[in-house]
């Protein structure tokens, strides 16, 4: 994918649409094999060109932004992906007919890029758990501190993990 890119890159200018493609296939690839940071680089600046090329609707900016959203919930930018993935679904939800199979996958990315991590929902639900649960009553309390305990494991875990 580089050689392509650095081939379209002599051969067009900046922001040729076989170019844009080129740019965004490197980014993705970059992002499949790990190099996010500059896989997120590359797809910021295409989806950059994109908007200000082609209308907010366009397929192109929408699969940009789809790559993009997915490069920075696989780094970790939780809140960025979130934005990107409602942006896909508010344009899906304006553009396409209810029963459009890209409105669902639209709706399922965005259910499932929380713009929090995981674990800081775990940690506030333990914490929520607790304070509801306040007082101890019998049969139930050794249940709640075991569930606590399990709780706090899992909580350092993702805090060891983030």
């Amino acid at each position: 994918f580089e050689r392509v890119h650095e081939h379209y890159a002599r051969a067009l200018p900046a922001e040729n649409p076989e170019l844009l493609s080129a740019r965004m296939n490197l980014g993705v690839a970059l992002a499949q094999t790990g190099e996010l940071e500059r896989a997120i680089r590359i797809l910021q600046s295409t989806l950059e060109v994109r908007e200000r090329q082609l209308p907010d609707d366009h397929r192109e900016v929408q699969i940009n932004r789809m790559n993009l959203a997915s490069a920075l919930r696989e780094f970790g930018d939780r809140p960025r992906a979130h934005d990107l993935f409602r942006k896909i679904l508010e344009v899906s939800e304006r553009t396409l007919p209810p029963d459009a199979p890209e409105l669902l996958v639209a709706r399922i990315n965005y259910a499932a890029a929380p713009a929090r991590s995981p674990c800081a929902f775990e940690i506030e639900a333990k914490s929520m758990r607790a304070s509801c649960t306040g007082g101890a009553d019998s049969g139930r309390s050794a249940r709640r501190v075991s569930s606590r305990a399990s709780a706090t494991a899992r909580a350092s875990a993702c805090s060891a993990s983030m």
